[in-house]
């Protein structure tokens, strides 16, 4: 892999090559689905955060996600294109929102997710694009840490899974659903999507 250094100003010419390799790249590595995005296509949808705020039972520094100071939208905002992608779930899956996974293959589902998520991240670091940004589906603590406490959350100590354990769209307000239908994505009302969302440059 070449690793490039971090130019001052943005190729716009050379980010959209760089967007299809990112965009192969996820199919390679895991997706279902996979498509260059505008950041104006993100949509954000407040009524996901209040479903996420009533499944708080099971709680982690990320489910329900709280920013007193900055505005998600608004960071979103300021990148112009990203790489939106989505695993396709098995039938049986149901919706564990932020709550504990009990099927283990299900939760290998949204490991592999994450997993995804994190290497594209990194994989567009490399490439030159030091502020990529990148979001999953679901509460990191029912992937990561199902049998502990968030350790986040307790003042002075940092999360067990840095830089795996990462914000979901669901709990920024970002509607995957509506995304993936202005895509023209098939997706199925009574099964979880799993989506993830790369902002690039």
């Amino acid at each position: 892999m070449e690793i490039r250094r971090i130019e001052p100003t943005l190729d716009l010419e050379k980010l959209e090559a760089d967007l299809t390799v990112l965009q192969e790249n996820a199919f390679s590595r895991g997706a279902d689905k996979a498509a260059c995005v505008d950041a104006a296509a993100i949509i954000f949808n407040p009524e996901l955060l209040k479903i996420v705020a009533a499944s708080s039972d099971f709680p982690s520094i990320h489910w329900p996600l709280t920013y007193p100071k900055d505005s998600i939208q608004e960071a979103i905002e300021v990148y112009s294109r990203g790489i939106f992608l989505v695993i396709d779930s098995p039938p049986d899956m149901p919706d564990y929102r932020g709550g504990p996974i009990e099927n283990e293959e299900h939760r290998q589902e949204y490991l592999k997710l994450y997993k995804l998520i994190t290497d594209m991240e990194s994989l567009s670091f490399y490439m030159g694009y030091h502020l990529s940004l990148g979001f999953a589906t679901g509460n990191c603590r029912s992937i990561f840490c199902p049998g502990e406490q968030c350790q986040a959350m307790t003042k002075g100590y940092p999360c067990r899974h840095p830089y795996k354990g990462r914000p979901s769209l669901e709990a920024l307000g970002i509607d995957a659903r509506a995304i993936a239908q202005n895509l023209n994505w098939s997706t199925k009302s009574d099964s979880p999507l799993l989506a993830g969302l790369i902002m690039v440059a």
